[in-house]
């Protein structure tokens, strides 16, 4: 067994210190950490060891501590040059915790052919003998195979850059294993836990496979959002298995595993939203129909996000334009969305509470806000899809008008506002 010691106790540090720990334990045993911060940290999380000042390396090496250093810092450059800086002390750098290599869907065991689904770029696996873990940190799924090859299909390669799980974590196929009759969904990634993610790459898989008469039991995160999303998909909760509840010193092995797949590479690092846009679409007009009431709800809408990337607008200008304040974070999912259903013109910053415009009625109008520094329209393909208008409004720098911009807050120009709602309310008249 070799001894190893980690340089860099950030996220990712954390992370393998418990994956050697829980996964690799047989071929590797930490024995001391170091980190720039280390008067902060104290001892590490899991392992307890002390954190230490990464000047104590070169002295601890020669006094046997340990074998070899296994950088930990998750920024490539600066892992080169710290690993480049221990070989020139002649302090030996691991290479050998190599990244899983993850196996094709179409490589496992099936229990039937493969099912291309009518609605454009979806496929549905069905495995027999495969296993099911999920990791004691983060709750994390792995389906894997008697040899312990990764099923790919339940990963995405954005995801492996926010999490070394998927890289590092292997699965035992030797561990305890318990039984699950029937037949089951896994729809859980790493970001399922996020409410955008969730809608948008979970719940369309929940509505395909409900429509084409899938009647098991689904494996999923449990995000507080998540039960009232999948009732209005048609799902109680006595056919949901929570991944949270699972016991991650098992593996479980379900009698039939049903795995839907949008794209031809479910690896990509890509969310291929234009060909889900048509079944979330679908679904959308579903919900509608089911929440439908009459209510004194406000024809505009300024969604107000409390997390970072927090978008700063005085009230006067809300007030000055009509617009009434929610914070979704106040209100049941379904308030949310009914919210977003009568309105006219949505303002919302971009994030996770910008998702609820899939609901929106045709004609109406999103005008979603950027900082400088983050801009990803996620919603503009269900947008289109749907007969939404999308008004994209972003932060800048030109003319003398500098907009704000931190981890924390931003600000869009004043005049730029106006000019989205002046257009905004041209395209809600002609919609008329």
């Amino acid at each position: 067994m070799k001894r190893l010691a980690l340089r860099g106790y950030g996220n990712h540090g954390r992370d393998m210190e418990l994956i050697l720990s829980e996964s690799r334990q047989n071929a590797f045993q930490v024995t001391a950490v170091y980190d720039i911060d280390y008067e902060k940290t104290g001892n590490t999380e899991f392992l307890g060891l002390p954190v230490r000042s990464p000047d104590a390396l070169d002295e601890d090496y020669r006094a046997g501590l340990f074998d070899e250093v296994l950088v930990t810092v998750y920024e490539p450059r600066v892992n080169r040059r710290i690993a480049d800086d221990l070989l020139a002390k002649r302090i030996p750098v691991c290479r050998e915790v190599q990244h899983n290599v993850m196996a094709e869907p179409e490589t496992f065991p099936l229990a039937e052919e493969v099912q291309e689904y009518p609605e454009r770029g979806y496929r549905r696996f069905c495995y027999s003998n495969v296993y099911l873990h999920v990791t004691k940190r983060h709750c994390i799924p792995f389906v894997f195979d008697q040899a312990g090859r990764i099923n790919k299909a339940y990963w995405r390669d954005y995801q492996l850059k926010l999490m070394p799980y998927g890289m590092y974590y292997q699965p035992d196929p030797g561990m305890p294993c318990r039984d699950l009759a029937g037949e089951w969904a896994l729809l859980a990634g790493l970001l399922s836990r996020n409410y955008w993610h969730f809608t948008y790459e979970t719940i369309d898989k929940v509505h395909l496979l409900e429509k084409h008469g899938f009647r098991g039991k689904y494996l999923l995160a449990k995000p507080a959002f998540a039960p009232a999303l999948m009732r209005l998909a048609g799902v109680e909760e006595d056919r949901i298995v929570w991944l949270e509840d699972l016991d991650p010193s098992i593996n479980y092995r379900p009698e039939r595993l049903v795995c839907p797949v949008l794209g031809d590479d479910p690896f990509h690092d890509i969310v291929e939203v234009r060909d889900a846009a048509p079944v979330l679409a679908e679904y959308a007009e579903s919900v509608r129909r089911k929440l439908m009431i009459d209510g004194d709800y406000p024809a505009r809408i300024y969604v107000k996000r409390i997390g970072k990337r927090r978008l700063k607008v005085s009230q006067e200008w809300l007030d000055q334009h009509g617009f009434r304040t929610i914070v979704p974070e106040e209100l049941s999912v379904e308030e949310q969305i009914r919210h977003f259903m009568h309105a006219d013109i949505v303002l919302s910053p971009h994030g996770a509470n910008s998702t609820n415009s899939l609901y929106m009625k045709k004609g109406s109008v999103l005008i979603e806000t950027f900082p400088t520094n983050y801009i990803y329209p996620c919603c503009i393909e269900t947008c289109e899809e749907r007969g939404i208008h999308y008004l994209m409004v972003t932060g800048y720098r030109h003319h003398g008008h500098t907009s704000e911009n931190t981890e924390e807050t931003y600000t869009v120009v004043e005049r730029a506002l106006d000019s989205a709602v002046r257009a905004a309310e041209k395209l809600t008249a002609a919609d008329e």
